[in-house]
């Protein structure tokens, strides 16, 4: 899905691309997984589907989904697997627009919801922000932006 995507960035609408990353990742860090700690109650509870290998235990796969509902403005659906406790899905509003070919101004809101949330981790939390994303070679970006949490800087590598 293109939208009026420059033509160098031609993935830059799509699920995996980088103007979703800051809150997607802002989401995320409100409810950072226990994974197998010993101290959490999910030590002892079987893998679920989505853990890195079969064998060992590792990061759960993570999946997102992208519609544009108009130019510049895309509902995004995404989720984390792994243990239950771990496990956790949101959605978010993105409007973006590019400044130059490699910046992107973008607003978005969102909400993340755990179903299974341990003691001291919100069931559902919400952020609004506003980002500056920069495109890097091969896929990478930086994002500065301010939200409802604060500022925050961030990137993919």
């Amino acid at each position: 899905m293109r939208g009026d995507a420059p033509d160098d960035h031609a993935d830059a609408l799509g699920s995996r691309s980088i103007i979703f990353e800051p809150i997607r990742l802002a989401l995320f860090s409100m409810a950072v997984p226990a994974g197998g700690s010993a101290n959490t109650g999910c030590g002892e509870a079987p893998e679920s589907i989505g853990t890195a290998t079969a064998g060992a235990p590792g990061f759960a796969a993570q999946h997102a989904a992208a519609v544009q509902l108009v130019p510049r403005l895309t509902l995004i659906g995404f989720g984390r697997g792994g243990r239950a406790c771990d496990a956790a899905v949101g959605g978010a509003l993105v409007y973006a627009t590019p400044i130059r070919k490699d910046i992107w101004l973008v607003a978005s809101a969102g909400i993340l919801h755990v179903p299974q949330a341990l003691a001291g981790t919100p069931r559902a939390t919400g952020q609004a922000r506003v980002d500056l994303v920069f495109a890097q070679p091969k896929g990478r970006s930086l994002a500065v932006g301010i939200g409802t949490r604060g500022l925050t800087f961030g990137g993919t590598l």
